[in-house]
């Protein structure tokens, strides 16, 4: 598997060790040129963590984060609603803590807001880095020439590839990745690749990247088996009269 970073990154915070694995992957998503009037989907995303002697639990404490990002498109503009904030000691979410992001296709700048009923200016922002770094849009996959196919199965309409990869005697390096093809998905502009979307002539909606249990040269402790997940779902055409009006209001309003 082509990846730009990935490692383990750490942090000690009173004793606290954090093992999470966040994955920087080459290139950015790629948006068709379509002018669909309405259309929503759905960027969901499982990282595990893993706590090292961190004073409340003993030895390793293992859990999942999973985050969804909602994508509109509507007409010119793309409005995303991203990950709101979470409590660290419970990774209970705070609702209404989700900000909004949206931009014009091809435009370089966007506009931030702390919610949909937000009245100010909002914050301008590059677009490109913003969505790198806080709506997973470096999520792109590639094939290493070191990884082995080792299962194939589907039919016209689904396929599914199992890869071992090769540098498993990396720590840092995942054991096994799946993608998950299907043709259900050649309306939705959001891309994993467009490069094996075009080689397979299906979508790559799905990535689920697998760690064994393996004990950790670095920490000297036994870290248990662990799943990231990328998903990309179709949520329908139904965008609200609200997102509608907000989008509207920053389109007449908004220098882009």
């Amino acid at each position: 598997m082509q990846l730009q970073q990935f490692n383990i990154a750490t942090k000690a915070v009173s004793k606290v060790v954090l093992v999470a694995i966040l994955i920087l992957l080459n290139g950015c998503h790629s948006l068709q040129r379509t002018e669909t009037m309405g259309k929503k989907i759905s960027l969901v995303v499982n990282y595990p963590v893993i706590m090292i002697n961190d004073g409340v639990h003993s030895d390793v404490h293992f859990f999942n984060l999973r985050d969804t990002v909602f994508i509109f498109y509507y007409g010119r503009y793309i409005l995303y609603r991203l990950p709101g904030t979470r409590k660290f000691e419970t990774d209970e979410k705070i609702a209404g803590s989700e900000p909004w992001f949206i931009y014009r296709k091809q435009s370089a700048q966007g506009y931030l807001f702390t919610s949909i009923s937000d009245s100010t200016r909002g914050m301008k922002l590059p677009a490109d880095s913003f969505l790198h770094n806080r709506a997973f849009a470096g999520a792109s996959f590639d094939i290493s020439t070191s990884d082995s196919l080792v299962e194939r199965s589907g039919n016209k309409n689904t396929l599914v590839e199992k890869y071992f990869c090769n540098k498993s005697n990396n720590e840092n390096y995942p054991d096994s990745f799946y993608f998950y093809f299907s043709d259900n998905f050649k309306n939705i502009d959001y891309t994993f690749s467009r490069k094996l979307d075009s080689l397979r002539k299906m979508k790559l909606y799905k990535v689920r990247i697998l760690y064994n249990e393996k004990t950790s040269s670095a920490y000297q402790k036994v870290l248990p088996k662990r799943e990231f997940l990328f998903e990309i779902r179709n949520e329908g055409k139904n965008i609200s009269k609200e997102l509608i009006d907000f989008i509207s209001r920053v389109s007449k309003s908004y220098v882009f």
